[in-house]
């Protein structure tokens, strides 16, 4: 630009983050050219007709002999940047978000474990009426698949730190199964056991697995409400990933 602000040249690039041509911008001041471009609101980053967020800055020039010779304009396109900002603060929500959720499942926890104490008091004073027992039965029901969701929410919340390794398929299934024996007792539900000898073993997160198999097990057990048998199945899938077996469980 010379010393009155009016343009003198434009290169490439600034044509076509202006998204003007070069005709419409030499000869054009300052003002005008960032008018015609939709450049001239007051929001930061600036954005142009064509979606990319972009700053403006301004040089000085200067003659030899250091008189002021008229200014550069800067046009750095920082979508990029910008992107990448905004990304970092929906992590820094996400990450507040898991931190109040956390909070929040602790506190509700406390009530469900005193509920869930009281309702199995309830079940032995009331063994001898099956009518008032049920309510009992019904109260710890909904109690475990509260804890259940609490369980999936802080899971879902919290980093991923998982750490696979390879596991004996049927021990795990049986250590699930372990952790839902209480539920299993109070049914006639079977469990089986039916592991393919080439799904023998799985590389996963053992925690992380035995929780999605105690799933499972307790949501099949209270879909199984007249009994029957429960089978618990591993197999390689027909489709396969180069190198390993996709499992079906």
């Amino acid at each position: 630009m010379d010393t009155e602000g009016i343009i003198t040249r434009c290169n490439q690039a600034g044509e076509q983050l202006l998204g003007l041509p070069r005709e419409q911008i030499v000869g054009c001041s300052l003002v005008a050219c960032l008018k015609d471009a939709q450049l001239d609101g007051d929001v930061y980053p600036l954005t142009t007709r064509q979606g990319a967020a972009v700053s403006l800055s301004q040089r000085a020039l200067h003659t030899s002999e250091g008189r002021h010779a008229g200014r550069v304009l800067l046009i750095q396109d920082v979508t990029a940047v910008r992107e990448l900002e905004d990304r970092l603060q929906r992590r820094n929500r996400l990450a507040a978000m898991g931190e109040m959720v956390g909070r929040i499942a602790h506190e509700i926890r406390n009530p469900l474990g005193s509920i869930e104490l009281f309702a199995s008091m309830l079940r032995r004073d009331l063994y001898g009426l099956p009518s008032l027992r049920g309510y009992a039965e019904h109260i710890s029901s909904s109690v475990h698949m509260m804890n259940r969701l609490l369980t999936n929410l802080l899971l879902y919340t919290k980093p991923d730190c998982s750490h696979g390794e390879w596991h004996e398929t049927e021990g795990l299934m049986v250590e699930a199964l372990t952790l839902a024996a209480h539920a299993v007792a109070q049914t006639k539900i079977d469990i089986r056991l039916d592991v393919n000898p080439h799904a023998s073993r799985m590389w996963c997160d053992a925690g992380q697995m035995k929780q999605v198999l105690l799933n499972l097990i307790l949501n099949s057990i209270h879909a199984m409400s007249g009994g029957g048998t429960l089978t618990l199945s591993a197999t390689l899938t027909e489709e396969q990933t180069p190198g390993r077996g996709a499992f079906r469980l």
